[in-house]
Formats: C-alpha cells, sequence, structure tokens
C-alpha cells in the first residue's frame, strides 16, 4: 500500500547483532545495506554489501548483494570501479535474476 513504512539501516543492524550467527542475522545485514542505500549512504552500503557477499559466498542471495555494491559504486560515480563490479556480477552470477540489471548498469 501507500502506507510502507521503512526500517532504518540501524534497526537491521541490531537485529544483526542481536541474533549474530543466524539466517536472521545475515538477512538482516543485507537488508541494512539496502536500507544505508535507500538512506543515500553508498559507501557504508557497499562496504555492508561487500561484507555480505564475502560472509555469505554460497547464498541465494549473493548476486543480489554483488548488485549492491555495483550499484553503490555508480551512485558514488566511481564509474570504473561501478563497471568492473557489474561485469564480475554477471560472470559470477551469470544465471541470477539480478542478471538483467547488471547488464543495464553495464550500458549506462
Amino acid at each position: 500500500g501507500t502506507n510502507v513504512t521503512s526500517i532504518s539501516a540501524a534497526a537491521y543492524l541490531k537485529i544483526a547483532q542481536d541474533y549474530a550467527g543466524t539466517g536472521a542475522a545475515s538477512r538482516a545485514q543485507l537488508l541494512a545495506a539496502a536500507a544505508l542505500f535507500s538512506e543515500n549512504k553508498f559507501a557504508e552500503a557497499a562496504e555492508l554489501y561487500r561484507k555480505y557477499r564475502d560472509e555469505n559466498p554460497e547464498s541465494p542471495f549473493a548476486s543480489t548483494a554483488s548488485l549492491g555494491i555495483a550499484a553503490s559504486l555508480e551512485a558514488q560515480n566511481k564509474i570504473d570501479d561501478a563497471l568492473q563490479a557489474y561485469q564480475a556480477m554477471t560472470t559470477s552470477y551469470p544465471n541470477a535474476a539480478e542478471i538483467e540489471a547488471a547488464k543495464m548498469g553495464i550500458a549506462r
């Protein structure tokens, strides 16, 4: 609906801290990265996306984190780094649902 409330990155990070080592903590970390991106904290978002991907390389959300890294770099106007991250994402996760978004990032 139109009354969607957003949850702050800090709230997600608290969940990740309180439930460290669980699947919920891992997911909260990824959601915190997305919240940071929404809060225009792109460098922090990239760092958290990278941490998630590195700690969860086999997760079905690792491709989401990789796309988040690239988008965060692009939002910081780090175009060459973003391009490399988008290309790495398409190579590492060629069958991911996010592949078209990565290709659009490369095209931009």
